[in-house]
């Protein structure tokens, strides 16, 4: 049985066996496999009627799907990761508890032993430190075509995502949603349900983590 644990409690030895993990799925070409498992299914929207927009509903964003797609999405990345590591798992991060440090860039999460740190303005936003930076040469990410100064490498720009991250408040109006989901699924103050407040849409406001991938790991 796989026992979930926060980012914030984990050991030295577990941050260590999940990169390891992570770097020898990407070593394999399977985590880009995933990446673009993710893309694919974010560009078709679910009727023939829709336009083919990421930004509009699709069948991983944007509607009912969020949440049982990304959990068997979730469920199969681990299940490869344990397959090279039998003891990993993947953690939970719990955004309402670094929500309220200082200076959420600075949180567990992002230390150059676990995912590494923010990326650096002059360098495109690039990571600059841990194992998935490019210097590291163990997480290749190819040059983004629209850059002032081509190259490869992984990038973050922590001040797109960290300032929103969801306080206590936040998750209490997640929680006490009274449905799951209901239409137009957009940014409208008239959309409502628990799956919209968690995928941060309700009433256009917030950006979550990571729901842009050129700033996140995936």
């Amino acid at each position: 049985m796989i026992t979930r644990k926060s980012v914030h409690s984990l050991s030295a030895a577990e941050k260590a066996t999940f990169v390891r993990a992570l770097l020898e799925l990407k070593r394999r070409g399977r985590y880009d496999e995933y990446v673009h498992w993710h893309h694919h299914v974010m560009v078709p929207s679910v009727l023939p009627s829709e336009p083919r927009d990421a930004n509009y509903r699709n069948g991983a964003h944007r509607g009912p799907s969020f949440l049982p797609w990304h959990r068997e999405f979730l469920m199969q990345v681990e299940a490869d990761l344990r397959s090279i590591e039998p003891s990993a798992f993947v953690p939970y991060w719990d955004w309402t508890r670094d929500a309220k440090l200082p200076d959420p860039t600075k949180a567990p999460i992002w230390d150059v032993d676990f995912l590494g740190g923010n990326g650096l303005e002059l360098d495109e936003w690039r990571v600059q430190d841990g194992s998935f930076a490019h210097k590291a040469g163990g997480w290749p990410v190819l040059s983004y075509p629209d850059d002032d100064l081509p190259g490869p490498g992984l990038k973050r720009q922590f001040a797109r995502m960290l300032p929103t991250l969801p306080t206590e408040d936040d998750l209490k109006l997640a929680m006490n949603e009274i449905f799951y989901d209901t239409p137009n699924y957009d940014q409208t103050p008239f959309t409502v349900g628990f799956r919209n407040r968690l995928e941060g849409l309700d009433h256009g406001a917030r950006r979550q983590p990571g729901q842009d991938g050129r700033v996140a790991i995936a």
